[in-house]
């Protein structure tokens, strides 16, 4: 699984482009709000209809958030290559690990955890403290 900040999808093939790929979100301040946050995963394996959802946790608060439904999906031949992207709006209350788990067909089938962290601005070189 991995998260980005933006994708894109080429017309022709249907593959995605992920933009900005990323491990941590560095924000100025929280609580914040971040739209259309990307999430990606490949998967192997499947054969017929799909119904996904995404479940977050703060791994802080121990709270779950979600399910948000993604688009059901139908694969008839698992040797190829298959994905899921998801788009969605994601709140952090505070710093900290919140856990991404998404399901098929209501199983478990990947998660893994963003980081949340608080990061001033730099100030421009010779600018002084107010």
């Amino acid at each position: 699984m991995l998260f980005c900040r933006r994708m894109l999808q080429d017309r022709a093939s249907g593959l995605p482009t992920l933009v900005d790929i990323i491990t941590q979100l560095n924000v100025p301040n929280v609580p914040v709000r971040i739209a259309g946050l990307g999430l990606f995963c490949e998967l192997t394996g499947c054969r017929g209809e799909y119904e996904f959802s995404l479940r977050i946790q703060d791994l802080t608060t121990g709270k779950t958030t979600g399910p948000l439904k993604a688009p059901t999906v139908r694969w008839d031949d698992p040797t190829t290559y298959n994905h899921i992207s998801i788009a969605f709006n994601f709140a952090a209350e505070h710093e900290g690990d919140y856990e991404f788990q998404l399901f098929a067909n209501g199983e478990l089938v990947d998660q893994k955890p963003l980081r949340v962290r608080v990061v001033k601005p730099r100030k421009p070189e010779g600018q002084a403290d107010a």
